[in-house]
């Protein structure tokens, strides 16, 4: 998901802040300065060297605007090379936070990321005067929000009316003087619990008095509660506290939150992904503990057949855990019933598995056990 801080001139982001954005956001940190009226650019992958270096040039350069951005990789790899801020041209660099629309989405095979891909094929040809075009960077935002909670962060040297510009602003935040492209820069918030039942619990961005010692449950959150996903900040904060569901999403080719709800049957809570039909948890493509009787296994199992560049027999094996016993009881179930293809479906090899009529392509059908 990222991080973006936009520090104007005289604003200093904490080692605090800055510790909190790379626990976040881990996958390497940038930062862009002015320097002798040139823009300069270090980037890391160490997380001690860089928050020491960006305390650093806070205090050297802060006479001008400064860009501080860390990563969460979801396209590319996870490189120096794929940090933050990137060169647009030879006066102007650009971060950017959010998931850009399809058209912008690398090859499968490419290193670049979708920030790298995007400045190669659009932004380097944009004249950076347009910046100060209210028409353009409408544009821009139309066209970038296309996918979710996207913002750009662009700093120059040229002949513009402004050091820096943002672009979809109202995604993000202003804290103290500084601009911040969601909260990964606070403190996780928490609220307490009955330590029988588990001790703290995630609670998004939603702000809660401090408990008192009893540690008593709240009854004014519910972490099973469904996110808006029509809201693009619930959208932004649901994917800075479940960065690493998103990416395995991703990297199979799911774009969108609509198309992840619709194909793979899930809605997001607080507490992560929850299965649409039958309520229970789901973890990414390979974890889910559907009911056995969930009729969003058959859709699932389809959209994996059709989707996994993998053999349907591959998806088989690698979706259905079974032994012996399993395939035994499985078997003396087909012969017991007047069918032709039977799907036994339980999310625990523990378990007894139970039938269920299969509508996919496989070939081979044993007793679930998606977990992975």
């Amino acid at each position: 998901m990222c991080i973006i801080a936009s520090v104007p001139t005289g604003m200093l982001l904490t080692e605090a802040q800055l510790e909190e954005m790379w626990s976040r956001n881990s996958d390497g940190g940038g930062i862009s300065y002015f320097k002798d009226g040139k823009i300069e650019t270090e980037k890391s992958m160490d997380k001690k060297k860089f928050i020491a270096s960006v305390l650093n040039i806070q205090k050297k350069y802060g006479n001008r605007d400064i860009l501080v951005h860390m990563r969460i990789a979801t396209h590319g790899s996870v490189c120096i090379e794929n940090n933050h801020p990137f060169q647009v041209n030879k006066n102007t660099v650009m971060a950017h936070n959010g998931i850009l629309p399809e058209a912008f989405i690398p090859p499968v095979k490419s290193d670049l990321s979708d920030t790298r891909f995007f400045i190669e094929y659009f932004m380097k040809y944009m004249p950076i005067s347009k910046l100060d075009d209210p028409y353009f960077c409408d544009m821009v935002d139309e066209m970038i929000n296309r996918g979710y909670g996207n913002k750009l962060v662009f700093m120059t040297t040229a002949n513009t009316k402004y050091d820096s510009y943002i672009i979809g602003e109202y995604h993000g935040t202003w804290h103290k003087g500084i601009w911040f492209s969601n909260d990964s820069f606070q403190k996780q918030k928490w609220y307490g619990r009955s330590h029988n039942d588990g001790g703290l619990t995630r609670i998004g961005s939603t702000v809660y008095n401090v408990v008192d010692d009893s540690c008593s449950t709240s009854s004014e959150f519910d972490k099973t509660e469904e996110i808006d996903a029509s809201d693009p900040r619930h959208v932004t904060d649901w994917m800075v506290w479940n960065p690493e569901v998103w990416r395995e999403f991703q990297e199979h080719g799911i774009q969108n939150i609509e198309e992840m709800q619709q194909d793979l049957r899930v809605k997001m809570t607080w507490d992560g992904l929850v299965c649409t039909d039958c309520g229970n948890k789901v973890e990414g493509i390979y974890g889910r503990y559907c009911e056995y009787n969930c009729e969003a296994i058959d859709i699932v199992l389809d959209w994996c057949y059709a989707n996994l560049q993998m053999e349907p027999e591959d998806i088989d094996e690698m979706m259905y855990a079974g032994g012996v016993e399993v395939e035994h009881e499985y078997e003396a179930f087909v012969d017991s019933q007047d069918t032709e293809e039977v799907l036994v479906e339980q999310m625990t090899l523990s378990e007894k598995p139970k039938p269920k009529k299969a509508k996919g392509n496989s070939k081979k059908k044993k007793k679930a056990n998606t977990k992975r």
